[in-house]
């Protein structure tokens, strides 16, 4: 089976860029537990395949990714691959939503719906129709709010709602992403892609940026 590069999509940053993957990556037992010196190792030392746990496969370094961090991330791609409207407003968040469709994308005349089809559509564009993502791998973490980005979409999101988002998010990451995407009998794969994951009233939601 052909292996190809795609680009999936960048809607101002709806699907956004990444960083790089090592391919030395060890895989661990789902069962295993770690001491306290491995969990001073760096982020994907240790990598957990998972591909029942959430609505898309996952692989990440579950001594930094929480289960709830990672079924975030599979609901949100796979809200967009199913085009799924109401499992995608409950990973993202409404004023930002807004944000991209009114401000930044206010050309387009696009309601909630037709924005997630224009997601939706990026991906089919460069892989094909009735695609399949078929693994999301989380491939670096990043929870310094300085260093990741995540104190600018903090404070964006203060600026749209007039109020200090920095008391309602009580963590931040940026995650970086790769992707295995099936589509008439080739898979495609995609690295190095961006978005920020914050945690508010206990939630996490999806930024893409």
């Amino acid at each position: 089976m052909k292996i190809k590069l795609i680009s999936l999509i960048a809607v101002c940053a709806v699907m956004c860029s990444f960083a790089g993957c090592s391919s030395n990556n060890k895989k661990d037992d789902a069962n295993e537990t770690y001491n306290f010196e491995e969990a001073d190792q760096n982020y994907g030392d240790v990598v957990h395949d998972d591909d029942e746990s959430f609505s898309l496969p996952m692989e990440y370094d579950s001594r930094f990714i929480t289960n709830d961090i990672a079924s975030s991330v599979a609901d949100y791609f796979y809200s967009v691959q199913t085009k799924n409207l109401e499992l995608y407003k409950t990973v993202t968040i409404e004023e930002y939503q807004s944000y991209l469709i009114n401000d930044v994308y206010s050309s387009e005349n696009y309601d909630e719906q037709s924005f997630l089809d224009a997601l939706y559509n990026g991906i089919k564009n460069q892989s094909g129709d009735n695609f399949n993502i078929k693994l999301i791998s989380i491939t670096d973490f990043d929870n310094d709010e300085d260093t990741s980005g995540a104190k600018d979409i903090i404070q964006l999101l203060s600026d749209l709602t007039n109020e200090d988002y920095s008391k309602k998010v009580t963590e931040s990451a940026k995650l970086t992403l790769a992707f295995t995407v099936s589509a008439g009998g080739e898979e495609y794969e995609k690295t190095n892609q961006n978005i920020f994951i914050l945690k508010i009233d206990d939630k996490y939601k999806i930024v893409t940026a």
